[in-house]
């Protein structure tokens, strides 16, 4: 945000992480629900998105006020196989803190529930890019 140069060099675990998954089949989606205007946190997503579209994810965005009524849920989390979900834990000063894991069949139920319908409202980057200019 300070306009100076990133090697990412922090993220290359992440992007190698995505890239090797994709190419054994694996899909890593991420729908990301965002507040327009823009707050930093999302200008810095949109930012690095490209790399992470590039490893081999499938990044969408859904403005809140398109929300129209879609189930959603308080937390970030991840669905995995549809059999689990980790859910993103962070400090109470929003400092990245680890994951909280669960295979209980309701809360499974319901985040894949929540991520489709999200998923299907949500729009490719790239489309969402275009749409800003």
């Amino acid at each position: 945000m300070a306009g100076e140069p990133d090697d990412f060099a922090w993220h290359r675990p992440w992007l190698r992480l995505v890239a090797d998954a994709s190419r054994g089949g694996r899909r890593i989606e991420r729908v990301r629900v965002v507040s327009v205007p823009h707050v930093d946190y999302t200008r810095w997503g949109l930012s690095v998105a490209p790399l992470n579209i590039t490893a081999g994810e499938e990044i969408r965005y859904l403005p809140r006020p398109l929300l129209d009524g879609l189930e959603m849920t308080a937390d970030d989390f991840w669905v995995f196989d549809r059999r689990r979900v980790v859910f993103t834990v962070f400090t109470p000063q929003g400092a990245f803190s680890g994951g909280a894991e669960t295979t209980d069949s309701a809360i499974v139920e319901r985040c894949v529930r929540v991520r489709d319908g999200l998923w299907a409202a949500a729009v490719p980057y790239a489309d969402y890019v275009a749409s800003m200019s």
